[in-house]
This record gives C-alpha cells, sequence and structure tokens, in this order.
C-alpha cells in the first residue's frame, strides 16, 4: 500500500511544470555559475606570470597552487 501511495506522489511530481519564476531563476543560476567559473579562470591565468616568485622559493608548482588556491577561494566565496 505503501508503495503505491509513493508511486502516486512520484508521478504526481514529475506532471508538474516548472512556474515560469523557476525557469528564470535556474537561466539565472547557470548564467551566474559560469560568469563566476570565467572570473576564476581569469585571476588564475592573469597569475601565472607570477608563479616563480621568489616568495615560493622560485618553485613554479608552489606558487601555481598557491594561485589555484585562491582562485577556487574566489569561486566559493562568490557562489552563496
Amino acid at each position: 500500500q505503501i508503495g503505491r501511495v509513493q508511486a502516486g506522489v512520484d508521478a504526481a511530481r514529475a506532471d508538474r511544470e516548472k512556474t515560469p519564476l523557476a525557469k528564470k531563476l535556474d537561466e539565472f543560476g547557470s548564467q551566474l555559475t559560469l560568469v563566476i567559473g570565467g572570473i576564476c579562470a581569469a585571476t588564475f591565468a592573469a597569475s601565472v606570470p607570477r608563479f616563480g616568485s621568489p616568495v615560493f622559493g622560485g618553485n613554479k608548482l608552489k606558487g601555481a597552487a598557491h594561485y589555484a588556491k585562491g582562485a577556487v577561494a574566489l569561486g566559493v566565496a562568490a557562489i552563496p
């Protein structure tokens, strides 16, 4: 009996269409994600010349890791 009720609830939920506002919010969320991802990638790309900075002991891998963490932190902070 419980399985039939759950199947009916699932079928009713699948039949329901999204409201226009929900559709616009989904579209806006997708666009916002792409913009934030682009900003993070641009931030990382702009820091490439500083990978070998003396601050990191001339080690480019340490510099890349440092700036990658910064780009990820920026993305995490931008997406609520």
